[in-house]
């Protein structure tokens, strides 16, 4: 039911931004940009970088990503904590559409991702738990909002998520952007 209503949320938020194509400043006309995308952020199991190169006309946006999330442990012998750690590995594609309006970039995406890892399944003793290989295909969501601080540098903050069979994840992250903004 979840995915059911985050799908409906990422899709009246598309429907939102391709509605404001009618401000979109014709000046721009067959404008192209691009860019790498660097960012370190969390979701609900531990910090996630991502690494990303995009490309725009006009109102498009097109993304290559990786990510990269892992449980956040902390501990000097490492003893205590639940085994096998999370973690996930996730490359994609994704297309989306953008408004620009002075220095702020508005954006959201979807795609196709291919996500790897290790999830933790059933308790085998004490802290040890059955360790569960993730190999799956998901769909990337992402939605941004990016301030352009010159013609080359940009930072704002980016809300992802990943719908799979097998590990669901999203969250939250800082990025910068360096390249023709």
């Amino acid at each position: 039911m979840k995915r059911f209503f985050l799908f409906l949320l990422i899709l009246f938020c598309y429907q939102k931004l391709y509605s404001l194509e009618l401000k979109y400043d014709s000046t721009n006309e067959d404008k192209s940009n691009y860019w790498i995308g660097l960012g370190i952020g969390g979701n609900y199991f531990g910090p996630t970088i991502c690494g990303n190169i995009s490309y725009t006309i006009n109102q498009n946006i097109i993304t290559i990503k990786y990510a990269n999330s892992e449980e956040f442990q902390f501990g000097v012998d490492n003893t205590n904590f639940e085994k096998p750690s999370i973690w996930l590995k996730e490359f994609g594609l994704l297309y989306g559409r953008s408004f620009r309006k002075d220095i702020l970039l508005l954006s959201v995406s979807a795609g196709i991702s291919y996500v790897s890892g290790i999830n933790r399944g059933q308790n085998i003793q004490d802290h040890y738990y059955e360790k569960i290989n993730i190999s799956t295909i998901g769909i990337p969501i992402e939605a941004e909002a990016m301030f352009e601080f010159s013609d080359y540098v940009g930072a704002g903050f980016l809300f992802f998520a990943n719908l799979n069979k097998e590990k669901n994840f999203n969250g939250v992250m800082l990025r910068i952007k360096i390249g023709s903004l």
